[in-house]
C-alpha cells in the first residue's frame, strides 16, 4: 500500500511538473503565469499544491543554461500536452474502475517517454544543467515534506 501511495504522489508530481512546463509557456512574456491557471484537473498535490509544482517547474526552466530556444520551447510544449494526455486517459481509466497496481506499467511507460521525449529535446549541456536543477528540486521537496525517497517512476533520469 505504501508503494502504491508513494507512485502515486510521484505520478501526481510528475504530472503537475509537465502541466507546469506547459502552463509556462502559454504564460505571459517573462516567464510569469497567467492569472487562474491551475494546470488542469487535480487539486491539491501536497503543501504547494499543483500551483506550487507548476512554480517548481518554471523555475527549473528558468536556470536551464544555456535557455531554450524558442523551437525547443515549442516542442516542450508538445511533450508536456502529450503527456497531460496521456494522464487524462490513465485517470479516465482508473475512474472506470481499473485498479491502481494494473496502470503502474502505464504510468511508467508516460514517464519513461517524457523523460526520453525531454532528453532527446535538450543539449547535452542542457541536459546535465536539467539533471542537476531536477535532483535539487526533488531534494528540497523531500526535505520539506520529510520524505525519505525512493526508487524514480521509469528508471534512472540520466
Amino acid at each position: 500500500m505504501n508503494k502504491i501511495l508513494k507512485l502515486i504522489t510521484i505520478s501526481a508530481l510528475a504530472m503537475a511538473l509537465a502541466v507546469g512546463a506547459f502552463a509556462q509557456a502559454a504564460g505571459p512574456q517573462g516567464g510569469g503565469v497567467q492569472g487562474g491557471q491551475t494546470g488542469g484537473e487535480g487539486g491539491r498535490l501536497g503543501k504547494g499544491g499543483l500551483k506550487g509544482n507548476q512554480k517548481l517547474e518554471q523555475e527549473i526552466w528558468a536556470k536551464l543554461t544555456p535557455p531554450l530556444t524558442p523551437e525547443q520551447k515549442t516542442k516542450l510544449d508538445q511533450i508536456n500536452e502529450k503527456t497531460k494526455e496521456s494522464f487524462k486517459a490513465l485517470r479516465g481509466k482508473l475512474q472506470a474502475g481499473g485498479s491502481k497496481e494494473s496502470m503502474k506499467p502505464e504510468l511508467q511507460k508516460i514517464m519513461t517517454e517524457r523523460r526520453d521525449s525531454i532528453k532527446a529535446l535538450l543539449t547535452p549541456e542542457q541536459n546535465k544543467s536539467y539533471m542537476d536543477l531536477m535532483k535539487a528540486a526533488m531534494e528540497k521537496m523531500h526535505k520539506d515534506k520529510g520524505g525519505k525517497g525512493g526508487k524514480g517512476i521509469g528508471g534512472k533520469i540520466g
